[in-house]
């Protein structure tokens, strides 16, 4: 699946569990991690991202894997840095 099929995907993922009357959230294009299975996408609401408020900031939003050898999403953690997921990823997930 290419990049911006699998961010659409991505998007509607965090959109529809994370339902919000107040904002949407969206990917943070500028910290995007490509593997070399697929991409780490983190997210933050939309009102933070254009306005750099902390206010607006969400808390606990850990950061969405999307495994492009079988187009699946992952949700990670936030106990770690985001390297720490991405080789527990790549060690014990199976396609």
């Amino acid at each position: 699946m290419k990049y911006e099929a699998a961010k659409k995907l991505v998007s509607e993922f965090i959109n529809l569990r994370l339902e919000s009357d107040e904002d949407e959230f969206v990917i943070d294009d500028e910290e995007v991690i490509e593997t070399d299975f697929g991409w780490v996408f983190p997210y933050n609401s939309k009102k933070f991202l254009e306005s750099g408020e902390l206010i607006y900031a969400l808390v606990g939003n850990a950061p969405i894997i999307f495994d492009n050898r079988d187009e699946t999403i992952h949700i990670t953690g936030t106990s770690h840095d985001v390297d720490y997921y991405i080789d527990q990823h790549k060690t014990t997930y199976i396609p």
